[in-house]
């Protein structure tokens, strides 16, 4: 009953199992897909990100992933240079930001860990605490016990529905919905957002000409699941913003969520918060 039971092996369950690896803790990792998923997009790493991984033990092969992100810019719909920041001076050369793509930051988590820490193809259907810990039900029945269980399965988590009920989801204030996307790099040189009364516009270069990027509308308002809203909303901005939503690959339309406040719930004479 002393292992760690993780819901969900993307980047955060992926990264616990890790950090419990290093401090000699067991942990098993279930997941519902049948395999490491094909992720080429991007992932913005800030300062804090960084030094995480670090703590994780994969700073020196995180520094051979990716395009280190040495400035932001703030542009208006119009190109004009609002701000910029300086990411060495912000967050220290040390912990300077970076941009990879998830399926490579995935592989240097799970590089080194113990056979069978991942299970894939093990959806999680039920969670349950018991007098001596938890308890996972998987699909095919099978029942698998432990000291403790961790939801890292997403917004729709088999974890937060067991504690909250189905309520527990709200949507996101900012931005109902957002696009992301891989794309030819255009010349950008650093993190830049163009940001309008209708929506912002992301660019981060991710590789040797490959930039990721994130597009979502401002103030709340809706973002459409045809990608032709990314024509309609964008096509004014300056270059290279039309260019590059013409051009494109991989597009992702991702709904935005809030967990709802976690509430206290009883489980066999112990609290779960």
């Amino acid at each position: 009953m002393d292992r760690v039971l993780i819901v969900g092996a993307g980047i955060a369950g992926v990264a616990l199992a890790r950090v419990l690896h290093r401090h000699g803790i067991p942990a098993v990792v279930f997941d519902r897909m049948t395999g490491p998923p094909d992720a080429p997009l991007g992932v913005n790493l800030p300062g804090n990100g960084i030094q995480a991984l670090g703590a994780a033990g994969v700073a020196d092969g995180l520094s051979g992933l990716g395009v280190p992100v040495r400035r932001r810019e703030y542009r208006s719909a119009k190109g004009r240079l609002l701000f910029a920041v300086d990411e060495d001076a912000f967050w220290g050369s040390a912990a300077r930001s970076r941009c990879v793509r998830r399926g490579d930051l995935l592989d240097l988590l799970a590089a080194g860990l113990p056979a069978g820490t991942i299970r894939w193809d093990a959806p999680v259907t039920a969670i349950r605490q018991t007098t001596a810990g938890v308890e996972l039900e998987l699909a095919d029945g099978t029942i698998e016990a432990g000291g403790f269980a961790v939801g890292a399965d997403g917004v729709h988590s088999v974890v937060r529905t067991a504690v909250l009920g189905h309520d527990g989801l709200r949507t996101a204030l900012l931005s109902a919905a957002s696009w992301r996307f891989s794309a030819p790099d255009p010349g950008v040189d650093c993190w830049t957002v163009w940001s309008g009364a209708q929506g912002s516009f992301l660019l981060i270069p991710v590789d040797t000409g490959e930039v990721y990027g994130y597009a979502s509308a401002t103030r709340g308002g809706p973002v459409d699941p045809d990608p032709e809203w990314l024509r309609l909303t964008f096509g004014s901005f300056p270059a290279p913003v039309p260019d590059v939503v013409a051009s494109a690959l991989a597009l992702y339309h991702s709904p935005a969520y809030l967990p709802g406040r976690l509430r206290p719930v009883t489980a066999a004479g112990r609290r779960l918060t």
